[in-house]
This record gives C-alpha cells, structure tokens and sequence, in this order.
C-alpha cells in the first residue's frame, strides 16, 4: 500500500491497530459512544457499528446489502436523513462500472431489522453516469445524484410519494463527486472539478430547479467529499485530490487543514476526532483501502480489516442544520 503521504498534515505519531477482522480497543478512553457507517466494496455492503467496538463484523448494528446486479455495485456513498412518512432512511450510491450506477433511498430500522436487503428499498433510480453522492432536500422532497461522468441528476416529486419522483434536470459539473444539503443557508454544496457550487431550490413539484447562487469557493484539485464540521457547526469539511479544507458556510473563506492527498472521506467527529478514509492504489479497487482512520490530539489510529475496499466512512446522524 502507498500509505508516504497519508498523515502529513493530519496526524504525529500514528498509533497502528492491525487485526484479523476490527480491533477492539480505542486509544482514547473517552471517545464518545457515536456510531459510523461504512461503504464496504469487496462485499458491497453498508455497515454500521458502534464507534468504541470499532467495527467487528459481528458486533454490526445494521448492514444494507443489494448484490451487484442493476446497477447496484461499487457502493460509494452512505448517510442517513430523517422522514415524516419512513422515518430514518439511508440514502446510498453505487456506480456499478465507470458508467452504470443506481442511487436509492432505504428504510434504516435497526431495531426491527439489523440487516437490510433489496425488500427494503423504498425508492431507487438509475444513474448512468457513474454516481459518487445524494442527497435529499427535506422540504421539497427532492433528491440529488453526483454523476462523475456528467454532472448533478435532479429528481422531483409530484407529491409525498417518493414513487413519483422522476428526473427533471440535468447539470452539466466535470467530475461532479459529492453534494450537501445545508438547511441552515437553503443551499445545496456540490464539488466537482475544480471547485465548490452552491445552489438553490427554485420551483415545486416537477417543475422544481436548481440554480447555481453565490460565490464558487475554488478548488486546486478535484472535490472528492463535503461533510459537516460536526465540532465547528460554521464550516464545512471538503476534500479533493490534494487535501483537506474547511469552508465557512457564510463567508466562504476556504482554509487548508492538511496536504494528505486521495482523501476519500473527512468528518470532524463531535467528539473532536477527525474520521477519514484514503484510497491505497492497492488491489482491484485501487480507489478504496483497507482501513478508517481516525486522529485526535496528535495521534492517529488506524483500524483495518483484511480485505476490505472501504470508499467512505461517515458518522450515523440525521442531525445536522
């Protein structure tokens, strides 16, 4: 694995957790009890796990599993948005090769069913250009794919019945990677090539719109994630090809926070850790890696799992504004 510049910038001195399957002890004794989820490639799978048990297999709490048939596979993108009408769901991603794709919405219940399969599939869609992301805009229902190879795909409901939701737009956006609901400014963050957009909910129903608004914040390489600051709730975190970076949700002064390239994902933890994964140009998924690692107060932990392609790391909450 090509691991030379995976913790300049972010960590000092990496504290290595090699295990069979996860290890089970955190270097940090007061970690808070948070849950993550993962994009697990080699078995396309979503996994979710207690953050303090650091992600046995059996010690899952809920796991999502479509095979690889229609679109389904790689799996790149997991997060969970809540509902009046299902409740909880996670939304998920996968480009089944570097065109074919499917983004769906499905019923996350771990309480009534820890594992999750194609039954619980409350709406999906076919994404040809390779989807990397969605979201859902709350209010207007509507939901937002990445297509790598194209641009942003927007769908919209006729009514409260997500069976109704149906493409209405097209956005051309080279390498579009990622998008991000912000409730507090009503916009939508979208990275792509080169830069960070931010749009608008024009229109309702089927003739609802997005229309790029407000300053592009300017990237120096392609957006891979755009996530939450969960300790700094002013910033967003957004990863490209050549670093991390926090963005001021209302000025949107960009600041560089390291040079670790191949970043896949970056959450900054309530608890103060920094989560993230990082392609390892290793194996038949050289976009993915083995392990999630996680960095605090000058040390990193690394946790891995023999085998595994992991793309994405995100932290388990429908709360964030």
């Amino acid at each position: 694995m090509k691991r030379r510049t995976l913790l300049g910038g972010i960590a000092g001195a990496a504290v290595v957790v090699p295990t069979g399957l996860w290890a089970t002890q955190s270097v940090w004794a007061d970690a808070a009890p948070i849950q993550i989820a993962i994009t697990e490639q080699t078995n396309n799978q979503v996994l979710v796990f207690n953050r303090e048990e650091l992600l046995g297999q059996n010690k899952r709490k809920w796991s999502f599993t479509p095979g690889r048939a229609n679109g389904w596979g790689d799996l790149y993108e997991v997060r969970f948005r809540a509902t009046k009408r299902f409740g909880d769901v996670a939304l998920t991603a996968s480009g089944a090769s570097k065109k074919a794709g499917r983004v769906a919405m499905v019923k996350y219940d771990p309480a009534k069913k820890r594992d999750a399969n194609l039954d619980d599939v409350i709406w999906s869609a076919r994404v040809d250009t390779y989807p990397h992301s969605v979201e859902r805009i709350p209010d207007s229902l509507a939901v937002v794919a990445t297509g790598s190879r194209y641009g942003l795909h927007v769908f919209a409901p006729k009514n409260s019945d997500p069976a109704t939701l149906k493409k209405v737009q097209d956005i051309k956006f080279a390498k579009a990677h990622e998008v991000l609901w912000d409730r507090k400014h009503n916009l939508l963050w979208a990275a792509g090539a080169y830069e960070l957009r931010s749009y608008q909910v024009t229109g309702s129903g089927y003739n609802l719109r997005l229309k790029q608004v407000g300053k592009t914040v300017k990237l120096p390489y392609n957006g891979h994630d755009v996530q939450p600051n969960f300790q700094n709730p002013a910033q967003i975190t957004v990863t490209d090809s050549d670093g991390v970076y926090t963005v001021d949700r209302a000025t949107r002064a960009i600041k560089t926070i390291s040079r670790t390239r191949k970043i896949k994902s970056y959450t900054r933890l309530p608890n103060g850790e920094a989560m993230y994964t990082v392609e390892d140009n290793a194996g038949p998924r050289p976009w993915a890696g083995d392990s999630v690692y996680f960095y605090k107060d000058g040390k990193t932990q690394k946790v891995t799992r023999k085998g595994a392609e992991i793309y994405k790391a995100r932290y388990v909450t429908t709360q964030w504004t």
